[in-house]
């Protein structure tokens, strides 16, 4: 087994459905590329790094 086939196995998101993941990542893609860069990127970084060290456990 490849180390991130075992870390996706292990990931607390492991249950939830694939679409409540695709919604986040679209979601984020499209904040990126739609707000100004300034204020966009900082949103765009503080939300994922909140979800990956918060809920998804990362």
């Amino acid at each position: 087994m490849l180390p991130i086939d075992a870390a996706a196995h292990g990931s607390r998101w492991r249950r939830r459905h694939p679409v409540d993941k695709a919604v986040l990542g679209l979601g984020l893609t499209v904040l990126a590329i739609s707000l100004p860069p300034w204020p966009g990127a900082a949103l765009v970084l503080v939300t994922a790094l909140t979800v990956l060290l918060g809920p998804a456990g990362v």
